[in-house]
């Protein structure tokens, strides 16, 4: 599913390639307690699969659904669930650039 818009939004994401063992994030989000103020944690992608990354810190808890950057500010997954020791994002689809080209 996707979110087409017929002008350009006022602003966006830009959307970058697929980050690799060894790369580093960054995790934002609006966690608790304080969900009003934001959350980051800098991170290495330790593993990777087809459609997830393992992060070598923990999340904010609550902070799932919140945006994964890598090092150029391009967002390169959405964040998923954390332990005490890591975090596991969920992959953009290979698709998602081309999915309102028309």
């Amino acid at each position: 599913v996707a979110l087409c818009l017929n002008e350009a939004p006022p602003a966006t994401l830009e959307i970058g390639p697929e980050a690799g063992l060894g790369d580093d994030v960054k995790i934002v989000g609006y966690a608790r307690p304080k969900v009003h103020v934001p959350t980051r944690a800098m991170c290495t992608v330790e593993a990777a699969a087809r459609l997830e990354m393992r992060l070598d810190c923990p999340a904010a808890r609550g902070a799932s659904g919140g945006p994964v950057f890598d090092a150029e500010g391009r967002v390169v997954g959405v964040m998923s669930r954390t332990s005490p020791v890591s975090s596991v994002a969920s992959k953009l689809p290979e698709t998602i650039l081309s999915a309102c080209a028309g």
